[in-house]
């Protein structure tokens, strides 16, 4: 294993670790560091769609949409994703956001559950020996449906919390944040299987690419958690409120995942894909559009949700491990 692979090896297997100290490390430089609260708005919407791009752009070129065609006739297993990642997942989010004093906070739970997964939910479905190419469809699917999706829940919201939400701004941000770095990778990602090979890209740029996602990832949260140091240390029960409710969110889906499979008759290994697709959001995505269209506050549960989203994964998937033996 070369130098590259084993960083990007230690990062992927300890991410949780360097998520909680990217978290401690903001907190103490929020408070104690002006610069970070002196940055205007848009001075700071665009730091983090920046960060957030260049965490998404890699795992769009990992994305292997050349795959798909193997399980296109997998309607039963699409419809299902699609219910759980945009019927019920918003609405138990809506339901718990209700339980957010902050109305901007509660928007912003909203749309840290309306974002799709990204290519790194798939090796959660690697790892669970899962249907990688059923992964990989939903994925797309689910980011081509944000477009209608998102602006639909967020108009919701708005209507019940009097919040005047720029639709068109969210459009924008979805494109630029979203569509683009989708792409741009795919366009980067057939380049280079016709001028190297897939080899190539599994072996030789994937472990550079995820070490440029998770690095990214891990400044994307510091600097959002710096922002809002003074809310975290002076309101701290409304992070404790914030992952709880992700936490029994995320639990309440795999719980029907498993219930609605045996009704659809749907196999292990579709189950196993469709169960990290709708658990695992690109909080990246969140944390762009709501920086951008709702003010830094927003952006709270993007930056928290993190911490516990992969410890729910991992230990789901150590469930699917011990079942399995």
């Amino acid at each position: 294993m070369g130098r590259i692979a084993k960083i990007a090896y230690y990062m992927k297997k300890y991410l949780i670790i360097w998520t909680i100290i990217s978290i401690l490390l903001a907190v103490p430089t929020g408070l104690y560091t002006p610069y970070i609260s002196r940055l205007s708005r848009g001075q700071y919407a665009t730091l983090i769609s920046t960060l957030a791009i260049m965490t998404i752009l890699p795992s769009m070129i990992l994305l292997k949409s050349e795959e798909i065609r193997k399980v296109s006739r997998m309607y039963k297993e699409v419809a299902l994703a699609l219910f759980l990642c945009d019927i019920f997942s918003p609405i138990l989010a809506i339901l718990f956001s209700q339980l957010l004093n902050d109305v901007h906070i509660k928007i912003g739970f909203v749309v840290s559950n309306l974002v799709p997964a990204s290519s790194a939910s798939l090796g959660y479905v690697m790892l669970a020996q899962g249907n990688i190419e059923l992964a990989t469809l939903l994925i797309i699917i689910l980011v081509a449906l944000s477009f209608l999706v998102m602006p639909s829940y967020l108009s919701l919201c708005a209507s019940l919390t009097n919040i005047k939400l720029p639709l068109i701004s969210v459009l924008k941000s979805l494109a630029l944040v979203l569509l683009l770095p989708l792409v741009v990778g795919q366009l980067i990602r057939f380049f280079l299987l016709k001028k190297k090979s897939k080899e190539f890209i599994e072996k030789n740029l994937k472990p550079l690419l995820s070490i440029i996602t998770m690095s990214s990832m891990l400044v994307l949260i510091f600097f959002l958690i710096a922002r809002k140091s003074v809310i975290i240390v002076n309101k701290f029960i409304i992070a404790i409120e914030i992952l709880a409710s992700q936490s029994v969110i995320m639990l309440l889906i795999i719980l029907l995942i498993g219930f609605l499979c045996k009704i659809a008759k749907i196999e292990e290994r579709e189950k196993r894909s469709i169960a990290f697709i709708s658990i695992t959001k690109n909080e990246s995505i969140a944390a762009a559009i709501a920086v951008s269209n709702l003010g830094v506050k927003a952006a709270l549960p993007a930056a928290l949700i993190p911490s516990i989203q992969p410890v729910i994964a991992i230990l789901y998937l150590n469930h699917l491990i011990r079942e399995k033996q």
